[in-house]
């Protein structure tokens, strides 16, 4: 077991299906780290979103998806290069993602606006929202699709 130190509130973290790479969210330094091998190895991922949230592995493992709580928008990485491709607006205070089973919508929970964001993975924009209750956080996509 390996212990790393980290910049300022790491807070959230997601492992790649092999258990390659696991990233981490860092809130407080809005740096995105990549942990790679044994021992451990850190790529640190700038971002220019605030206040990364939430980590998100698209089904295909080709991006990383970063929530960003204080710019209210969504960080896309290469999973590959490991270098931010674009940012994706959505709702106030965005938590969580999933993505559905084909990979082609990704929904957000956005607390801060009580909704949740649709959002098409391929062309990378908000394609809808839909009320949710108060603050919603965590959220998940059924296998089924429906």
């Amino acid at each position: 077991m390996s212990r790393l130190g980290t910049s300022a509130r790491p807070h959230d973290l997601a492992l790649t299906r092999g258990g390659e790479i696991l990233w981490v969210a860092n809130w407080g330094s809005g740096e995105v780290f990549a942990v790679l091998g044994v021992p451990p190895r850190v790529e640190v991922v700038r971002i220019s979103g605030r206040e990364p949230h939430h980590v998100a592995i698209t089904p295909d493992e080709r991006e990383v998806w970063i929530t960003n709580h204080g710019s209210e928008d969504i960080t896309v990485i290469d999973a590959t290069a490991r270098r931010e491709l674009t940012r994706i607006a959505v709702g106030e205070a965005p938590h969580h993602v999933a993505f559905s089973r084909d990979g082609r919508w990704a929904y957000v929970a956005n607390s801060g606006s009580n909704d949740v964001s649709i959002v098409d993975v391929a062309r990378r924009r908000e394609v809808g929202r839909f009320a949710a209750g108060a603050h919603p956080h965590g959220i998940v996509a059924v296998p089924d699709g429906r």
